[in-house]
């Protein structure tokens, strides 16, 4: 059953550490227990995505972890500190481009009014 459940991707399927005995139920339980450790490694790091999706870029991975998943809370991190500062970075750009068309423009007006609205050459 809970192999089968993962082939297929079903991480809330759980064994039932109830219905053994002796040592077969300690592992049953120990099991379950690391299950759920890394369900709630999985769960948090799907909300942070979650939220930059919505462009909350200021969401972290806040819990501590040890091993692999303290590896997935920096890298989620990490892409999400660097996906904030290219946006500030785009914008800053933008702003610029904004500022130089505008004076683009006012040049372009200035030089028409002095040429009278006949500005061709030759």
């Amino acid at each position: 059953m809970l192999s089968k459940a993962a082939v297929e991707g079903k991480l809330s399927t759980r064994a039932d550490g109830s219905k053994h005995a002796g040592d077969y139920r300690k592992i049953v339980e120990r099991r379950e227990r690391d299950t759920r450790r890394r369900d709630w490694t999985v769960q948090e790091a799907g909300a942070v995505l979650r939220r930059s999706r919505r462009a909350n870029l200021t969401a972290k991975v806040t819990a501590r972890y040890q091993g692999d998943p303290r590896d997935i809370k920096n890298d989620i991190n990490a892409m999400t500190e660097a996906l904030c500062s290219s946006m500030a970075s785009i914008a800053v750009n933008a702003q610029s481009l904004a500022s130089s068309s505008e004076r683009v423009e006012r040049n372009q007006s200035a030089t028409v009014r002095k040429c009278g609205g006949d500005c061709h050459t030759g």
